[in-house]
């Protein structure tokens, strides 16, 4: 037997300092009007858009910090939880950008497992007991629920950001579909430079997982590394050979940019190139000629990935454009 529940449900920003996201709490009440044992519980998030276009944020757990009963007599207060990793956020902003009003919109839906029963509470000593005394005809019903849940932009950027530990921090969903650029060039002449981007995005995701796990030294030299496509050799671009200097800067221009734009990118990947090259080789300090360690830290990893992850962004949406126009 399956029967929809009215729930009400309020959610509230939760900052765990024993892991590493930070959550909503999701607080959901029903009524089941009869006295049940919870035999089953799921729910899930989503955060929406329009009405056609929602992302799956996450299944919610229970709070571990708040005793939940297995037997209720009539209403359940349950305390959910919903991890905020990087991929949630990404998805809220993502949908919150297109709301007209900036708004959040969540949607919780789940379903219960009970078992309509006669139960009989007793304690013993500090243990709360309960006895059962007899189930009802069609006792097993699936209890299913939906709400939908509004935070105002004001609310999520002033109260849930701060709380939740993001209000200081920026986050830049930069897609790089590699495919995307491989597929549209596929028969340009600027396949080469779009070889050379992939190649150097794919490096990148090396740097990315090196700072994850903490190894600041080796992103920033996985960095350097995913610089060299963009640097070194000669390449075809257009039916001429050039350096990968000239391909760059004639990439800009041939988007309608002047010279001196593609003069200040190739400005940039050289001196990131510079700024990554100690974390690559040994440096030598000093007339006794001791090797020294350079004290590359969270933010230098940080602070490259980022500007390598822009730069070949830009790179990769200025080839498209060209190689479809």
């Amino acid at each position: 037997m399956v029967t929809a529940l009215q729930a009400a449900v309020n959610v509230e920003p939760l900052w765990r300092s024993r892991y590493v996201d930070p959550h909503l709490k999701f607080t959901i009440e029903v009524d089941l009007g009869q006295t049940h044992i919870l035999l089953q519980l799921y729910a899930g998030v989503s955060a929406n858009g329009t009405t056609t276009d929602s992302a799956f944020l996450g299944n919610l757990y229970l709070n571990p910090d708040t005793e939940h009963e297995v037997c209720c007599i009539g209403k359940r207060r349950l305390e959910m939880l919903l991890p905020l990793t990087r991929y949630a956020i990404e998805r809220i902003e993502e949908r919150r950008m297109k709301d007209r009003y900036h708004d959040v919109h969540l949607k919780v839906q789940g379903h219960m497992n009970v078992l309509f029963a006669d139960i009989a509470p007793f304690d013993r000593e500090t243990t709360r007991i309960w006895e059962l005394t007899r189930t009802r005809s069609e006792s097993i019903v699936i209890c299913k629920f939906e709400k939908s849940l509004e935070i105002p932009a004001s609310k999520w950027t002033d109260e849930y950001l701060d709380r939740l530990g993001l209000g200081k921090h920026v986050s830049i969903d930069i897609p790089i579909d590699l495919e995307e650029v491989l597929k549209k060039t596929e028969v340009a002449p600027e396949r080469p430079l779009a070889e050379r981007i992939t190649s150097s995005a794919k490096i990148l995701l090396d740097a990315q997982k090196q700072m994850n796990v903490g190894n600041w030294e080796e992103a920033v030299g996985h960095v350097r590394r995913a610089l060299e496509p963009l640097e070194k050799e000669t390449i075809e671009y257009r039916g001429e050979s050039i350096s990968m200097s000239q391909a760059i800067k004639r990439l800009f221009t041939d988007n309608g940019y002047p010279p001196k734009v593609g003069d200040a990118v190739k400005i940039l990947i050289d001196n990131l190139y510079e700024f990554t090259n100690p974390a690559h080789h040994v440096q030598i300090s000093g007339t006794q000629q001791l090797k020294i360690k350079v004290p590359f830290d969270k933010e230098d990893a940080q602070y490259t990935i980022g500007t390598v992850t822009l730069l070949l962004n830009t790179l990769a949406k200025k080839l498209i454009k060209k190689a479809i126009t």
